[in-house]
């Protein structure tokens, strides 16, 4: 086999909070994270030769070593004490940048999956979380997805009680957010902590979905600088959303609903305002074979 194709599944942030800073000057996390059925494809194909090149199909997605799915090739070949061998890794974006619904990352993750199947290297999936970290650090998490809690930098993920069915409506601004520049806004202006992770903890655990809808809450929300995302949180409430909120460090914002017609209709109402939007669900996996 010299070829595989896999689909990466995004993630939103059911919480976000920032709980202090580490010792290397980095911030510590506490999220609650899902995966949710809106993909990036990405294909990986030995081409023969020595280089690693990539290709995508989106002209903001830089196609050069800065790239992370570039990054994650080479972690996986270093960690395996491997020399490069040639790849063409083709990135179809379904996953908007800027957004805070970790596109790169399940990009990185896909890649890792895909040369440990064409390379027959039997890395372990703890492993894996190893590489991916030292290239993102919400890596570790797209490998796995679900519903998972993480702690830390993003290096220290758990399973937690699953995310009940339902839909879910993205929307995002033409404007992205910096996740440097929003980490930046946050430690000049330390908002409060508008919600707790044991809340949203608890709503998983009793299945509860107007809780959870409650319960949702992101620190960086307040400061992303964009009015366009209190503008959607509002508008996916009034449009019949248990609950909405920013994903990430921005500038994309997702609507719980118990009902798949109030979600498209919300999804609709959004994408007529000029909004990219998408309808999706939780899913309990990351990269998987395309079959």
């Amino acid at each position: 086999m010299d070829k595989s194709s896999l689909l990466a599944p995004c993630k939103i942030n059911l919480s976000l909070a920032i709980t202090g800073r580490l010792p290397d000057g980095y911030h510590h996390m506490e999220m609650v994270m899902q995966t949710v059925s809106l993909w990036d494809q990405v294909d990986i194909f030995l081409n023969g030769g020595r280089e690693v090149r990539i290709f995508t199909d989106a002209a903001q997605i830089p196609a050069d070593r800065t790239n992370i799915a570039w990054r994650a090739a080479m972690a996986y070949f270093q960690g395996i004490e491997l020399d490069p061998v040639g790849l063409d890794i083709t990135l179809h974006k379904g996953i908007p940048a800027q957004a805070g619904l970790g596109g790169g990352s399940a990009d990185g993750a896909a890649v890792l999956v895909g040369l440990n199947q064409l390379l027959g290297g039997g890395v372990s999936s703890h492993r894996l979380a190893e590489l991916g970290f030292s290239v993102g650090a919400d890596i570790p998490f797209c490998l796995l997805g679900g519903t998972r809690l993480v702690t830390g930098k993003g290096e220290r993920t758990c399973p937690v009680s699953p995310m009940p069915d339902c839909f879910i409506v993205l929307a995002k601004p033409a404007e992205g957010v910096s996740t440097a520049g929003a980490f930046a806004r946050f430690d000049q202006i330390h908002p409060d902590c508008p919600g707790e992770t044991k809340q949203v903890l608890k709503a998983l655990e009793t299945e509860d979905m107007t809780a959870l809808g409650q319960a949702l809450f992101n620190v960086l929300e307040p400061v992303c600088g964009l009015e366009e995302v209190p503008f959607l949180v509002d508008k996916m409430k009034t449009m019949g959303a248990v609950g909405a909120c920013m994903s990430g460090s921005g500038s994309a914002v997702f609507g719980l609903f118990s009902q798949e017609k109030e979600a498209s209709r919300c999804r609709e109402a959004l994408e007529a305002l000029g909004f990219w939007s998408a309808l999706c669900q939780p899913v309990s996996h990351g990269p998987v074979v395309k079959e």
